[in-house]
Formats: structure tokens, sequence, C-alpha cells
């Protein structure tokens, strides 16, 4: 018996007897094929349970009431499985998995990606679309490459008050925004819950200068030509080379002076020379001195009196003892009795001056100054004391040694003797 040519439904020939099985065959295989949808695919075998018009899509290793039905499809009509073999176009619905399949004549596969999608009312990327949010994308990641040489990423607003931006949320609630909302200038803005928003930065649209929207005495981290309110108003004032400050709405310039100058092309400060005196120095540690005891040019350091000495190259046994001195239990200096030190400190001395130990007493040893010892004198001088008292010597001359003696006197007697 001929059959159609495509899904090889059975024809009704000429004086057909019993007409309706061939038809009724006809419609119970349009009613498997129409529509069609299976429960699942990959099964080999019946499943427990099913009824008349559950269809399945049979697995590579069927059994049972399958065997030899691999690939075809299992239509459960009137009690009996009828099995309907996929020709290449076919669409397939499995329930089982929610998914659309196309036969290309070897395997069922998904659909051929559009080519082109226009005028698409919603779309919906791992996620439900809606009619605010119209495209929805659900992903760790999204990529836009390029095509050409560079890409844009294009946000077009309808009028000057409107908002193009980027608006970043947690939990679907606002933290920043940046992008020109409510004029055509870039600003950048945050917020800590949503509703309340604080802005950041703002580039003017006309003139391209930024302005920083913070206290003026926090750091900043950003270098900036000029400071303008942003709670202000009013222009800039002041001189070239000036820093500038604001009063009220009005703006004015000064000069840094004093101790520090500072360059307002670079933002360095520098000290005056001399201005650093030793009140405005930092406390030293106790008992150091400033310096450097290394090999380069480096920043001062508090060097100990240990440090000094070897900075200096001068041994421990150079100064020996006079700190030891000045603390030793035997020989403290500051209960010393007045005219007397320790024995170990004046031991007793011998020779043209003498001493007991300890005593600061000198003496000059009697017999010992000979003329030898004696300072050089005058020439035609004598040693001699032409006072009237007690007296240190003193070198005379001839005429003053013979007023000492009364020379002349003594030589007029000695003629009138003779006489």
């Amino acid at each position: 018996m001929p059959n159609s040519p495509n899904l090889a439904l059975p024809y009704i020939l000429a004086n057909q007897a019993q007409k309706h099985v061939p038809h009724n065959d006809a419609l119970a295989l349009i009613d498997g094929l129409l529509q069609l949808s299976v429960i699942s695919r990959g099964l080999n075998a019946p499943p427990g349970t099913y009824i008349d018009g559950n269809r399945f899509l049979i697995g590579a290793a069927p059994l049972a009431e399958w065997l030899g039905q691999a690939g075809l499809i299992a239509f459960r009509n009137a009690g009996l499985w009828q099995f309907l073999t996929p020709r290449k176009g076919w669409a397939l619905w499995v329930e089982a998995e929610n998914i659309f399949l196309i036969y290309d004549g070897v395997n069922w596969v998904a659909p051929p990606v559009p080519q082109i999608l226009q005028n698409m009312s919603l779309l919906g990327v791992n996620a439900t679309a809606d009619a605010i949010n119209k495209l929805a994308v659900s992903s760790s990641a999204v990529l836009f490459n390029n095509v050409g040489n560079g890409i844009q990423l294009k946000f077009n607003k309808n009028a000057l008050a409107d908002t193009a931006s980027l608006l970043y949320q947690t939990g679907f609630s606002g933290r920043a925004e940046l992008g020109a909302t409510g004029d055509d200038s870039f600003h950048i803005k945050v917020s800590p819950d949503g509703a309340l928003w604080k802005e950041g930065i703002i580039v003017d649209a006309s003139s391209g200068l930024a302005k920083v929207f913070a206290n003026p005495t926090d750091p900043l981290g950003v270098a900036t030509k000029q400071y303008v309110d942003a709670a202000g108003s009013g222009a800039a004032a002041g001189t070239s080379g000036q820093i500038q400050y604001k009063n009220g709405t009005a703006f004015g310039g000064f000069t840094a002076s004093g101790d520090a100058t500072i360059n307002t092309a670079t933002g360095a400060v520098t000290l005056s020379n001399a201005a650093v005196s030793l009140p405005k120095m930092a406390n030293m540690a106790a008992n150091s001195i400033l310096g450097n005891n290394s090999v380069a040019s480096a920043t001062p350091l508090a060097l100990t009196a240990a440090q000094v000495k070897a900075l200096l190259a001068i041994a421990a046994t150079d100064v020996s003892g006079l700190g030891a001195l000045a603390i030793a239990a035997s020989v403290n200096l500051t209960t010393q009795v007045i005219g007397t030190l320790q024995a170990a400190q004046e031991p007793a001395h011998t020779g043209d001056v003498t001493n007991a130990a300890g005593s600061l007493a000198l003496t000059i040893a009697a017999g010992v100054v000979g003329n030898a010892k004696l300072a050089p004198m005058a020439a035609f001088t004598f040693k001699a004391n032409n006072t009237a008292v007690v007296a240190a010597p003193a070198d005379l001359t001839v005429d003053q040694m013979q007023v000492a003696i009364n020379l002349q006197g003594q030589m007029a007697a000695n003629f009138l003797i003779m006489n």
C-alpha cells in the first residue's frame, strides 16, 4: 500500500475495502507527529508506567519491546508501540529537559542561532528581563570584543536633565555611580545605602576642570592646579605664584614665608636656612651626641658615648678610668676630703718633691735646689734681699748690692783706721 512521501501516511486506494483502517492509521500517525513532544530522550526500554499518547526518543541500545528501534520515536497508540522514523528538519520538544531540538539527518541538535534579532521587546540571558530591564544578563563576566581597531560602549540620553550612567550595586542597592547625571558634566558619586548619595568628583563639561568634593583639610591624594570650594561660590583670586584660600564666598591668595617656603609650581616645601634652632629640634636620647658613624652620607643619629669614642678612635685605655674613678666606691670623688686623694689617685712621691700618699701637700726636700735648678739670673746681678723685712730673694744689680752691704761706708771706716 503506497504512503505519503514525507510523513509516510497510508493512502486510501480506489475500491479500498475497510477504508476506515488506513484512514485511522493515518490519523494516528498524524496525532503522534503533530506538535511533536516527547516525555524524555535516551531511554533504552519502556518506562514502568505510560499511557496511550506518550512519546519517547529511544536511546542508542534499545531492549525489550524497543529492541532494534535505536534513535526512533516510540509512540504508544491503542495499547501498542508504534515507531516513527525522524526525518531531516523535524522539530522536537523534550519535556524532561525543557529544550527544543532539530533533527539534522543524523543527530538531534539545538536550533541554530538566529542571524538577525531586530526589535525584540525583551531579552534575558540566563535571567528574566522586564519592562525596566529589557536586557537582563546573569553571568560571571560579559565580554564586548572589537571587530575593527577599537570598541565603544555608548549611553545616549534624551535630554540634558536625564541620566546616562553606570550604576554599581550591592544586593541590587546602588553604591556607586558615574556618568552624566542631571547635566552633561561627568559625575562620580557614592552611597552607603542606596538612598543618600555624595558627590566625589565632577568634571565640568565646559572647562574640563575637576572639582573634588572633600574637606580641603583632609588628604585628597589628588594633585590639583587650583582649589575651588564645591559648596561656595566666587572666582579664583590672588596673583600668579600665590596659594589660594577662601574666606566665605571670596577667594584670595598668599605667599608662604618664615621658616619654610612653598614652590607653587611643584608643591615642594623648603625649610629656610638657619630656621631649625635647638628648641625646634626633636629631643635626643639621654647621654647622646648627634653624629654620623656610617661610611657614607646619611641622616644624623643619636650616638652613644661608646659610638663617639669608636668614631674618634679613642681607645678605652686612653681615658681609662675617668668615668670609673668618678663612681667607684673606693675612690668616690664626691665624698673625697678636701686636699686629699685616695692613695691610688695620689701616691707618695720621692726625689726632689715628697708627700704622704693621698696628700696634696707637696714638700721640696732639703738641699735639693742647687744652682743648676735655679732660674737663670740677669747679667751682673746678685741673689739677695735688700728689704728691711723677710721677703723672697730678688736679682740685685751691683749698685743695689753696694747699697745693701753699705760698701762705701765700710771702706771709709777702714781708711780712717789705717791712717
